[in-house]
């Protein structure tokens, strides 16, 4: 299989488990959020400008990407919350702070929210890291339209 091809089979899984668990649980459909870390924050920033409409807010986390070919223009209405651990020596910190200037400058609603002796893994799930993802997300109760 060619990796274009995976990659697009691996967004539509996204896409589907998205849906699957918006309909078991009678999510508003107005409120879907996208968050991961690592491999799966770089899904977040590609699934999040393939599929923009779809995503009340993002999140992010350990995962900069090729930030001069980025397409942050199609992220206009989709607020971004950007976290990464000061401490991760897997991915570049100042790498993270950067697309958030970038995206900032393209007229993105991004935050940066650096933690503090954050490391690749673990910087996203401390427990006031989670508290504050949620309070981002609450901040963006409706897609913006």
């Amino acid at each position: 299989m060619a990796a274009a091809q995976l990659r697009l089979l691996q967004r539509l899984d996204v896409l589907y488990v998205a849906d699957l668990m918006a309909k078991e649980y009678n999510a508003d459909p107005n409120r879907v959020y996208l968050m991961g870390n690592s491999s799966g924050g770089s899904a977040v920033w590609n699934i999040g400008v393939k599929f923009p409409q779809r995503w009340t807010a993002i999140s992010p986390s350990a995962a900069p990407l090729d930030d001069a070919t980025f397409p942050y223009e199609k992220l206009k209405t989709v607020p971004v919350l950007v976290v990464h651990g000061d401490m991760d020596t897997t991915m570049v910190f100042d790498a993270s702070k950067t697309m958030v200037d970038h995206a900032k400058a393209r007229g993105v609603d991004a935050t940066w929210l650096p933690v503090a002796g954050g490391k690749h893994t673990d910087a996203w799930a401390q427990p006031e890291i989670v508290t504050q993802i949620f309070d981002f997300f609450d901040k963006h109760p409706t897609k913006a339209r």
